[in-house]
This record gives structure tokens, sequence and C-alpha cells, in this order.
């Protein structure tokens, strides 16, 4: 009996610490304040201020994370790495397919007032980061150069 209650005690640690735990991270609340986006499980997520039911925005093979709104709530951009690569993406907030901004290697900063811009950084091994104005519509711009070797 003794044996047995050990083995099933090594039983129930071993399937506990197996379990992996997941948590949310990266949140973004939109600028009405009603709702809030995160990444669980390496996927976007949108759920009420006030609780609820989350509703899964994306499944991809790869990893997504810092998601930001629009200033007028309806898009979200965010970054992931589904390509290979960390590349700018954005989705209607309400769900549905999402779309490249951009394939070049960029990490959301913010978005531009006129929300048809996104304020980006990107960096070279042995510089440091440099800014950018990455277009919805295709196409940057290098803003600023700071620190580095230029």
């Amino acid at each position: 009996m003794k044996k047995e209650l050990v083995l099933l005690l090594l039983l129930l640690v071993s399937v506990l610490f197996a379990i992996e735990p997941h948590f949310m991270n990266d949140p973004a609340i939109s600028p009405d304040g009603k709702t809030v986006c995160f990444v669980y499980k390496a996927d976007l997520w949108i759920v009420p201020f006030e609780g609820g039911e989350a509703k899964r925005l994306t499944v991809s093979d790869g990893t997504e994370w810092s998601p930001m709104f629009s200033p007028d709530g309806e898009t979200i951009a965010f970054n992931t790495n589904r390509d290979g690569w960390a590349a700018l993406y954005q989705i209607p907030a309400e769900g549905g397919i999402a779309t490249a901004i951009t394939k070049e290697s960029f990490s959301i900063v913010d978005w531009f007032p006129n929300g048809k811009d996104i304020l980006a950084t990107s960096s070279e091994p042995g510089f440091s980061n440099k800014f950018f104005k990455v277009a919805l519509k295709g196409g940057f711009e290098e803003l600023t150069k700071f620190g580095g070797y230029y």
C-alpha cells in the first residue's frame, strides 16, 4: 500500500510539472476604453474591458506581440514572426484577415494621430535603433538616427 501511495504521488507531481502555464500579456486598450486586446498562447485575443468572453483574433504558426489600436479603434497593428522575421501586420478590431503592412523587420512603437502611419523602430547589429514612419498603404521613411556609428 505504501509503494502504491508513493507511486501515485510521483505520478501526480510529474503531471503537475508537465502543465505549462500560459499567461496573458501585451495588453492594449482601445481608444474608447471599452476593449482590451492581448496576447495569449502567441495569438491575439480581444475582450470587453468590463470582462466577458474573449474572442480569438489570430491563428498562426508564428508568434504575435505588441498589439496596438489605431486612433479610431477600428484596426489593430501588431508584430508577428509568422513569416520567419518580425514584420508589421494589421487586423480589423472586430476580427477578420490579418494583412501585412510591410515585410521589413520593424517593431511597432505607436500610431501616428492620422491613423494612416505607424511609428516603428528597426536596428542593425552594431548600430542603435532607427525610427521609421511606416505607411499602411505601403512604403516607409527613416525619421531620425539616434546614436550608433553614422
